[in-house]
């Protein structure tokens, strides 16, 4: 299962465009369903773009406008799988999935390094309001320069939107009172990749905009 083939039979059916107030259902039937779910979940969430570029309905912008899909998992014996553990895994692979893809889909003009920190701000602030100790800090500019970062200020140094480093920090639950092994994610987002000295053709140059999925996976 792919994402080229889950949307190619959402297409054909029309099940997107059909499914209505009540959105639509996609029942996935598997021999193996609990080993392959999250594969299965990010599948389908990467065949539905995020992000659309033309002027939303009134009924799109209140939100009463938006397709619902709903998925189901069951094993060939025709049973529901209700594990928790399995449906919240493959909930947050496939929400994980459609925040990366929006998030490269989007063109420069609209998601900066400016636009993309407050990405990295709303993220934290709905993890602080569940709770969880998430810091969020930020090296923008000349102070990259000052503080050596020099490849990250000399690559956007001449954007009309100053290049930045966000750093997120994640304590576990009672993290902060034992000796625990700290792990460090990095992911570049360079917002528009033209190739520098060696400039792209115009064949190459459109799809350069998704040199910000490095970072948007690791977000």
């Amino acid at each position: 299962m792919s994402p080229h083939t889950v949307t190619d039979s959402l297409n054909a059916g029309g099940a997107l465009l059909k499914g209505g107030k009540e959105g639509c259902q996609i029942i996935v039937i598997e021999q193996d369903i609990e080993k392959s779910m999250g594969a299965v979940a990010v599948a389908i969430a990467r065949a539905m773009p995020v992000y659309i570029s033309k002027s939303l309905s009134k009924k799109e912008e209140d939100g009463t406008g938006e397709h619902l899909v709903n998925v189901s998992y069951y094993t060939e014996e025709g049973k529901v799988v209700l594990d928790e553990d399995l449906n919240s895994a493959a909930k947050a692979g496939a929400d994980g999935v459609r925040l990366a893809g929006r998030l490269g889909d989007m063109p420069p003009a609209e998601l900066n390094p400016e636009t993309y920190s407050k990405e990295c701000m709303d993220i934290v602030e709905g993890l602080q309001a569940k709770g969880h100790q998430v810091e969020m800090e930020e090296i923008v500019g000349e102070e990259l320069r000052e503080k050596g970062y020099g490849g990250i200020f000399g690559v956007g140094m001449a954007a009309a939107v100053p290049p930045r480093m966000v750093i997120l920090t994640y304590t576990p639950e009672g993290g902060s009172d034992v000796d625990m092994e700290s792990i460090a994610l990095c992911g570049k987002g360079v917002v528009y990749d033209t190739g520098g000295l060696s400039l792209k053709g115009k064949a190459g140059m459109c799809g350069m905009k998704h040199g910000r999925l490095h970072r948007g996976v690791i977000l």
